[in-house]
């Protein structure tokens, strides 16, 4: 009996590595199993962002989905982001695309918990009128008022006539 359970006992140890499972080879999008694995609801599919998708007004998450705020400007290999009390300097190959719910959505791979918040710019440009001033109407191409249609051009002042002071006598 204790030769079947030495037998036995060696037999399982033989076979263990034959049991083992083999590395998983990767699987290609275009295959059945890629094709079932991209129906998951938990998959997400990123894609690098071109200079031209990043736009003033753009809303940026971070990997989290902790909005960071929308985007301002491009400066340089920066994008600058403000959420309306700070604005935040992200590199440019820190942000990437994701599809979610049939809508690109963007994101930045640096957390917002460790981005430099930075005063907002005082020279920032006014936003531009809307339709909705009521003054919309008034404005002329660089932004002055246009003159009213029944204003004419003031004729100019007359020049003011030259008057010779009294010059005082020599002895006096």
């Amino acid at each position: 009996m204790s030769r079947t359970i030495l037998l036995l006992t060696a037999l399982a140890f033989s076979a263990a590595p034959a049991l083992a499972k083999a590395p998983e080879q990767p699987v290609s999008a275009d295959s059945k199993a890629g094709k079932k694995a991209l129906l998951d609801d938990n998959v997400v599919t990123v894609r690098n962002v071109s200079r031209e998708e990043i736009v003033y007004g753009l809303s940026l998450v971070d990997d989290d989905g902790v909005e960071i705020g929308t985007v301002e400007r491009l400066a340089g290999n920066e994008v600058v982001v403000s959420d309306g009390k700070a604005e935040y300097r992200i590199p440019f190959t820190q942000l990437y695309a994701f599809a979610k719910d049939g809508a690109d959505l963007y994101a930045s791979r640096t957390p917002k918990a460790r981005l430099k918040p930075l005063p907002l710019a005082v020279s920032a440009p006014p936003p531009p009128p809307s339709m909705d001033d009521e003054d919309w109407s008034k404005l002329g191409p660089e932004g002055g008022e246009l003159p009213d249609e029944g204003d004419t051009e003031a004729a100019p002042a007359p020049a003011p006539e030259a008057t010779a002071a009294p010059v005082p006598a020599p002895g006096s």
